[in-house]
C-alpha cells in the first residue's frame, strides 16, 4: 500500500510482481552515465542502498502479487536472496550501516501488517554473519518505520502507536547515541530517507503538503543533539513531479538523488561552503546509493522493453568517474 503522506517522494509505492534476474545485461539497457557499468538487473525493485563495500537492493515477489519485498543483499560483487530474513513492506527503505561492534548491518522494518505502521519493528541483518535479528537498542518497540545507524549511532523514524492507519503528520525522528538507554526526539516532523553522520542526521520531508500537485519536498539536516533543522534543499512538486531521494552523507558533502520529468540529475552540497553541484543523469532513475564523491550505485528503471509493461525491469550501474558541475 502507498504511504498516502508523501506521495511526492516515490517513497511507498507498492510492488507487484518481481523475479531477480542475475546475469549479464542485455545490450538494449540504456545506461545513466557515459561511464555507467551494469551489475545487475531484477523484474522489480525500487530500493537501494549501499556502504562498505556492500549493495542491498529491495525487491518484490511475483509470487504472491501482495506487493511486500525480499532483501537482495551483495557482497564482493554478487547479489543474492538474504537467507532467512522475512519479506518486507512494499514502501520499507533498507540501509547499510556499521552498528556497534563495526559490523556492517542492513536495516529495515518488518510489519504483522503492512498498511498497519504500528505493527512495525526495525530490524538489523548482518551481511557477512548473514543473521537477523530485531534491532537491540529498540527493544523490540513497535512502529519504527526507517533506520539509520553510523558506528552504533542510531537515528530512525516512527509512527505514533494509537493510529493503526497511515495519517499524514504521525513521523517523529528520534536518535539513541551508543550505548544510550533512552531516545532522544530530535525532530517532531520526521519523514523519509534517512541518512545520519557524525553528529548529523539528513531527512526529506513533505513540509507543504497541500502545495501545488503533490506538495513540497525539503531536505534537511538536524543536529543529534536536537535543535533547529537546516534546509539544504527545497522544491515545488507540480506536473513535472520534482521529487527528493536517497540522501547519503559523503565525507563534509551530501549527495541526493533529484527526479523530475524534463531533467534528473545528482546533487552535492558541500556541508562547509554551503555550495551545491550537479550532475546530469539519463535514463529513469528510482535511486541512488552514493559510496564515494564520484561513485555509487544507481538503480534505473529501464524502458528499453515493451512501454506498456507495468512493471519494467530495474538495472543497477555502477558508477565511479561522476563529474559534477556548479549548479545553475
Amino acid at each position: 500500500m502507498a504511504m498516502p503522506s508523501i506521495p511526492a517522494l516515490r517513497i511507498g509505492a507498492a510492488l507487484l510482481g518481481a523475479t531477480a534476474v542475475l546475469g549479464a545485461l542485455g545490450a538494449s539497457s540504456a545506461a545513466a552515465f557515459p561511464t555507467s557499468t551494469p551489475l545487475d538487473h531484477f523484474a522489480d525493485a525500487t530500493a537501494i542502498t549501499a556502504g562498505r563495500g556492500s549493495v542491498a537492493v529491495a525487491v518484490g515477489s511475483d509470487n504472491t502479487g501482495d506487493g511486500l519485498r525480499a532483501l537482495y543483499v551483495g557482497h564482493a560483487g554478487k547479489l543474492e536472496a538474504a537467507k532467512g530474513v522475512g519479506r518486507l513492506p512494499g514502501w520499507a527503505q533498507p540501509h547499510v550501516g556499521i552498528d556497534a561492534h563495526q559490523k556492517t548491518v542492513v536495516l529495515y522494518p518488518r510489519c504483522t501488517e503492512e498498511d498497519r505502521p504500528n505493527t512495525c519493528r526495525l530490524y538489523q541483518y548482518e551481511v557477512l554473519g548473514q543473521e537477523e535479528r530485531a534491532v537491540p537498542q529498540l527493544a523490540g518497540r513497535r512502529g519504527v518505520l526507517e533506520g539509520a545507524m553510523d558506528h552504533g549511532n542510531l537515528a530512525y523514524t516512527t509512527y505514533d502507536a494509537a493510529q493503526p492507519k497511515w495519517r499524514t503528520g504521525q513521523r517523529r525522528l528520534f536518535f539513541l547515541g551508543k550505548g544510550a538507554k533512552v531516545a532522544k526526539q530530535i525532530s517532531a516532523r520526521g519523514a523519509v530517507g534517512l541518512a545520519i553522520q557524525g553528529g548529523r542526521v539528513a531527512q526529506i520531508r513533505n513540509v507543504e503538503p497541500d502545495y501545488g500537485v503533490c506538495g513540497r519536498p525539503r531536505l534537511e539536516t538536524v543536529p543529534t543533539r536536537g535543535g533547529a533543522a537546516t534546509k539544504i534543499a527545497e522544491t515545488g512538486c507540480g506536473l513535472d513531479g520534482q521529487s527528493f531521494a536517497s540522501p547519503a552523507f559523503q565525507g563534509n558533502t551530501l549527495i541526493w538523488l533529484y527526479t523530475s520529468t524534463p531533467k534528473d540529475e545528482l546533487r552535492r552540497y558541500d556541508l562547509t561552503t554551503r555550495t551545491t553541484e550537479r550532475a546530469p543523469i539519463g535514463g529513469d532513475p528510482l535511486a541512488y546509493a552514493a559510496t564515494s564523491a564520484t561513485g555509487g550505485y544507481l538503480l534505473d528503471d529501464d524502458q528499453s522493453g515493451d512501454p506498456a509493461e507495468e512493471n519494467p525491469e530495474a538495472v543497477i550501474y555502477r558508477e565511479s568517474t561522476i563529474t559534477w558541475q556548479a549548479a545553475r
